[in-house]
């Protein structure tokens, strides 16, 4: 189990930070040297939350394993992380006066809830086949 959480970390978790390091590399490009708040004050870290818990949730639907109350509780908590994440999104980028260091907080956070019930739910859906 700790080989596959490990390959998760690397492919998921770390893959998906990319689009922070392009945006790094732009904003460099195009400016000064930009600081972490500005690269994660927008909202980015949401985006990435959906996609981690959104990918768990088919590694737990997609799974048969006997931990059925496990996979329930990582799914909802991955379902849950992913519908505030969606929603909070959606009022950061609709919004022009929005305060970045709220965001840049609820962001870390909802992040950090992603990573950790995706990995939940990842543990959860790996075991022997059965009901």
């Amino acid at each position: 189990m700790a080989a596959r959480l490990t390959r998760w970390a690397i492919f998921s978790v770390a893959v998906s930070l990319i689009p922070l390091i392009f945006s790094f590399i732009y904003l460099t490009t195009v400016g000064p040297t930009p600081a972490f708040f500005d690269l994660i004050s927008d909202g980015e870290l949401l985006l990435i939350s959906v996609a981690l818990t959104g990918a768990a949730i088919g590694e737990v639907i997609d799974k048969k394993t006997a931990r059925i109350k496990s996979r329930l509780a990582s799914g909802g908590g991955c379902f849950l992380v992913a519908s505030l994440s969606s929603s909070y999104f959606v009022v950061v980028s609709a919004q022009d006066d929005v305060r970045k260091e709220i965001v840049m907080g609820m962001s870390c956070a909802l992040l950090l809830l992603g990573v950790i019930s995706a990995g939940l739910a990842m543990a959860a859906s790996e075991g022997e086949e059965g009901g």
